[in-house]
């Protein structure tokens, strides 16, 4: 269709349909908090969202050891021989953090990025068998600290 159509846009001869304005729908604006990963969901949905939101996007974001972790690359991995629970780092190989989401499959994460820290591979930054998310044990300890609540 490509090579129909390139030739004839080029020459000033494709074809323009006036949108019907009636027929169409409207999408609200994406925002950072769009990116946020909820690692029950499946590896196809985690790495299709991280893949759409990636640069220059704000990025796909989780929490690891209570600081925000960026994903800025990730690869689908499917079947591994780990088991554990959603947004547990299963292995660290040589190519990166492989991570079991809510389906019992795996993405491998590879490119990542702790808070303002500067962008790392995954294996330099992540440790086997810590957990990737927002823990609620985790939230309820900073309110305390922070006072919010006793």
């Amino acid at each position: 269709m490509f090579s129909e159509v390139i030739p004839l846009l080029k020459e000033g001869k494709g074809q323009r349909i006036k949108q019907d304005n009636k027929g169409a729908s409207y999408c609200a604006k994406r925002g950072p908090d769009d990116g946020f990963i909820d690692w029950n969901l499946s590896a196809q949905s985690i790495w299709t969202l991280i893949r759409a939101v990636t640069k220059p996007y704000p990025g796909a974001f989780s929490f690891y050891q209570g600081e925000r972790l960026t994903i800025w690359e990730a690869d689908f991995a499917g079947d591994a021989p780990y088991w554990g629970s959603p947004g547990q780092v299963q292995a660290i190989t040589d190519n990166g953090a492989l991570v079991q989401c809510g389906d019992g499959k795996h993405i491998l994460l590879k490119l990542v990025q702790l808070q303002s820290e500067p962008e790392i591979n995954a294996n330099l930054g992540l440790k086997n068998h810590r957990k990737l998310g927002i823990s609620l044990l985790d939230l309820h300890r900073q309110m305390i600290e922070k006072g919010c609540i006793e």
